[in-house]
């Protein structure tokens, strides 16, 4: 669970910080949460989760339910085995990539409707990523091969899916490294 210490006469000294982990009461056990982000204007959070395998969207201006609860605005489904998160503007749009270690691929969510962009295929196990949402690309550390991808963010100011672009490094497969 992330804490945002946050003051608005001095937004310079303003901190986010661990403040334990997330329980998503009825969704998840707290034990499985792999990821935490904020959209801009931290409204919203993300959290990404293995149990179910979902980003579910906290609204953190919603009125809660119980004292010390915040609501869940939505709960999207991802790939098999999620393991990291970013979180952009892209194109004029809020964009969620969830990289799936176990299924081999990274999924594309628009944050504002909650709706599927793209599944972009071709990896072999990705992991950390960070868009450059300047340069309207994603990349995508793949673990197992080694190397950085490159996914290109651009089609996605027309709807089109998110396509590869280009491999950056030498494939050298973790099992044979020493």
């Amino acid at each position: 669970l992330v804490g945002v210490d946050y003051d608005p006469d001095r937004p310079e000294c303003s901190a986010a910080f661990s403040a334990g982990r997330v329980f998503l009461a009825g969704v998840d056990d707290g034990l499985d949460t792999r990821d935490v982000a904020f959209s801009p204007g931290e409204r919203f959070v993300h959290v990404l989760s293995r149990r179910p395998e979902a980003v579910a969207t906290l609204d953190l201006e919603a009125a809660p339910i119980n004292a010390g609860e915040t609501a869940v605005a939505a709960l999207e489904p991802v790939g098999f085995g999620p393991s990291r998160m970013a979180v952009a503007i892209v194109g004029g749009r809020t964009i969620i990539a969830v990289s799936c270690f176990d299924g081999r691929n990274v999924w594309i969510l628009d944050a504002d409707t909650h709706r599927l962009l793209g599944v972009v295929p071709g990896f072999s196990g990705p992991f950390d990523l960070v868009i450059d949402a300047a340069r309207e690309i994603l990349i995508v550390g793949d673990f197992r091969d080694s190397v950085l991808r490159v996914v290109d963010l651009q089609p996605l100011r027309t709807d089109a899916p998110p396509e590869l672009a280009l491999r950056i490094g030498v494939v050298r497969p973790v099992s044979v490294l020493r």
